[in-house]
């Protein structure tokens, strides 16, 4: 998240970077993009399981990401490409990514829901 700050005797507005988040949203073109680009691991984290994109590594709940380490890549600078349904179950599960140590997560914007409206038709 990107906002805007003056500090004390500064007469101008200068950007400032939220850096709590290392996870970067894709919207759903950028996601295809990306799918299609060697080495990605692409993770389905939503509950109930539901049809997955085509060529995805694991399903793994967003609940459940600590319980399944053994499925994750070993390389954690490996690019993760995250979706659900939504979006809201992938953004956590991509923030635990983040906390475990992995430096290249990517969440799916709108999730499936907007990857069918937008990729699919």
């Amino acid at each position: 998240m990107i906002g805007y700050a003056l500090t004390r005797n500064q007469s101008r507005i200068e950007p400032t970077v939220d850096k709590s988040s290392k996870v970067i949203e894709l919207n759903p073109f950028e996601f295809e993009k990306m799918i299609n680009k060697p080495n990605t691991f692409l993770l389905d984290v939503h509950i109930p399981e539901q049809k997955h994109i085509d060529d995805t590594d694991a399903f793994i709940p967003y609940n459940e990401i600590n319980k399944n380490l053994k499925k994750l890549p070993k390389d954690k600078k490996t690019v993760i490409l995250v979706y659900c349904r939504s979006g809201a179950m992938s953004k956590e599960a991509s923030d635990k990514l983040i906390n475990l140590g992995y430096s290249n997560v990517y969440d799916l914007q709108g999730g499936l829901n907007a990857y069918n409206q937008t990729v699919q038709n």
